[in-house]
């Protein structure tokens, strides 16, 4: 996860207050500061250091959590959703939040069945590596096919990722390792230096599609309800996916709790979310289409500070 989830106060999830307990790097991170707070304007952890926290909460608040589990069919009503699983038992819940990703199963319960996430072209090597002195802030470096960048997640770790255009096909580790290193070939720098010393055998490479999504309002039907990459899958550029979902469960929080009515309250949730999501949704994509060359005089320094000032306002 890159530094894009503000540190701000997130009412009953405490997420900024356990990321800053659990990651202590040497030197404070550059970004937008949050008004009014003293947590750090960005925050970069790994993806399972969130996982945990997150879960430890949901666990702390007496949420039930069950795995490897899915659905067959949603049997919604005025009163409720009736949840129909593959060995043919049902469950009763009050609502139904499809949070399932870019790939929802339940955003066909909602929306056209034809609306999809489009892939944009591009896709993202992804690796762990040591925090090198260098890395105190994000760092961008341009080659000639492809974005190459940093980011410090920890205090002796960061990740290394190359955005590059490319077909969309599943490739195993060893041609992950072969074709990154082809794709770093013309680097120096800090990007050759992954090339030359961290791209090993053992290196653990994520190569993942990028794929961009927003969703016309409204998003629920009745008693089902979505967010995160089900409605807004954001491409990766500016780090704000797993941010945004958070945001997302903070603001359905607060309008249920403050709504008796299901359709008061999933009208307010998409009112506050909609503009947000769609500014962080085209931003990023409008980045893709920079890095891959569709877009010579989009200025990315303005567009990406642009974001992290409307980040920093309330919700």
């Amino acid at each position: 996860m890159r530094p894009g989830l503000h540190g701000r106060r997130l009412p009953g999830v405490r997420v900024g207050r356990d990321v800053r307990r659990r990651r202590k790097p040497p030197a404070p991170l550059r970004g937008t500061p949050i008004e009014g707070s003293d947590l750090p304007p960005l925050n970069g952890l790994t993806r399972p250091k969130l996982h945990e926290i997150l879960t430890e909460r949901t666990q702390e608040v007496g949420a039930e959590i069950r795995y490897k589990s899915t659905f067959s069919e949603l049997q919604p009503d005025a009163d409720g959703v009736t949840v129909v699983y593959p060995d043919g038992t049902t469950e009763r819940f009050d609502y139904v939040v499809g949070a399932d990703g870019v790939y929802s199963q339940v955003r066909s319960y909602v929306l056209d069945q034809t609306l999809a996430p489009r892939y944009i072209g591009q896709s993202a090597y992804r690796l762990n590596m040591p925090r090198l002195p260098e890395i105190d802030r994000i760092i961008l470096q341009k080659g000639p096919k492809g974005m190459a960048g940093f980011v410090p997640i920890g205090p002796e770790l960061a990740y290394f990722f190359y955005n590059t255009d490319m077909p969309k096909q599943e490739r195993s580790q060893v041609e992950c390792r072969e074709q990154l290193r082809e794709h770093l070939a013309p680097f120096g720098g800090l990007t050759g230096r992954v090339r030359d010393e961290f791209l090993t055998e053992d290196t653990e490479i994520v190569l993942r599609p990028e794929e961009s999504l927003i969703s016309p309002a409204p998003w629920h039907r009745g008693r089902i309800v979505l967010m995160g990459d089900a409605v807004h899958a954001i491409t990766p550029h500016l780090g704000q996916g797993a941010a945004q979902a958070i945001e997302d469960g903070v603001v359905l929080g607060e309008v249920l709790a403050k709504y008796d009515d299901a359709e008061q309250a999933f009208a307010e949730f998409t009112e506050r979310r909609y503009e947000r999501c769609k500014l962080i949704v085209e931003t990023s994509l409008a980045i893709g289409e920079w890095e891959m060359g569709r877009l010579p005089d989009f200025d990315n320094i303005a567009a990406t500070n642009h974001v992290l000032e409307v980040m920093a306002q309330p919700l």
